[in-house]
């Protein structure tokens, strides 16, 4: 297979000896085609060499991001943390509150923060489902200045329908916050909160996360919901590597 293999490669890509004539080719051609009508399977088999050969290009890839941007990604001062901010395992959620998966995910990550003392969370505000998502999340970082972000982040989590700015300041009346204070600071600080935003954007890009819910959780990256289970099996694989070093 090895052989039929180096075949293809050469003959696909025009890299052969350079005095083979033009019927050696043909009649090589001719073989390879023989070949493949015989063991069709050959194909899938490179199909799927390739792209475990890519899929490992991208984690190499994620690697090195996660390590060139540890500070930002973990430590980030404009990110909320929920949990235990000293935890030996930190969970980083790229989430957009109009994001069903995001809301299935929710319940999940709050169990793992009841259940394991140890844990951190960082919340990346992720609004990419139009503009109600981008209402909601300036809303959320705005309330930081109340002390408040985590009880506005979940009723806009929880909260059914549109997310509209009336909704958004019904939501965060609600739940507790002073609602002129939190117009005031997103008019005060809107920019600053547009740059936290557009930067999460740009972090989870060059992560190669394109949708919500993306997890990071060591040198991990957790596409799309994961589930209880999947969650808690990579916080305790990152805790058990992490032991290790």
């Amino acid at each position: 297979m090895f052989v039929v293999g180096a075949l293809i490669v050469s003959f696909a890509s025009g890299a052969w000896i350079g005095s083979l004539v033009r019927h050696d080719r043909a009649a090589i051609a001719q073989i390879v085609r023989e070949v493949l009508v015989e063991r069709p399977q050959i194909l899938a088999e490179a199909a799927r060499a390739w792209q475990g050969h890519q899929r490992r290009g991208v984690e190499d890839h994620v690697a090195q991001v996660i390590a060139a941007r540890a500070d930002e990604l973990l430590r980030d001062p404009e990110s909320p943390v929920a949990g235990n901010p000293q935890g030996d395992v930190t969970i980083v959620e790229f989430f957009d509150y109009r994001c069903a998966w995001c809301r299935k995910a929710q319940p999940d990550i709050a169990r793992l923060l009841a259940e394991d003392p140890n844990l951190r969370l960082v919340a990346k505000e992720l609004p990419i489902l139009g503009p109600d998502s981008i209402h909601a999340a300036r809303a959320a970082l705005a309330a930081r200045a109340q002390g408040r972000y985590l009880a506005l982040s979940n009723a806009l989590m929880a909260a059914p329908g549109a997310l509209d700015q009336d909704r958004v300041l019904s939501i965060a009346a609600a739940a507790g916050l002073d609602v002129p204070a939190l117009v005031a600071e997103l008019d005060r600080h809107g920019a600053a909160i547009d740059a936290v935003i557009a930067s999460n954007m740009a972090l989870a890009k060059a992560l190669g996360i394109r949708g919500t819910p993306g997890f990071v959780i060591g040198g991990q990256v957790l596409r799309g919901a994961q589930g209880y289970e999947a969650l808690k099996q990579a916080v305790a694989d990152e805790r058990r590597a992490a032991s290790s070093r």
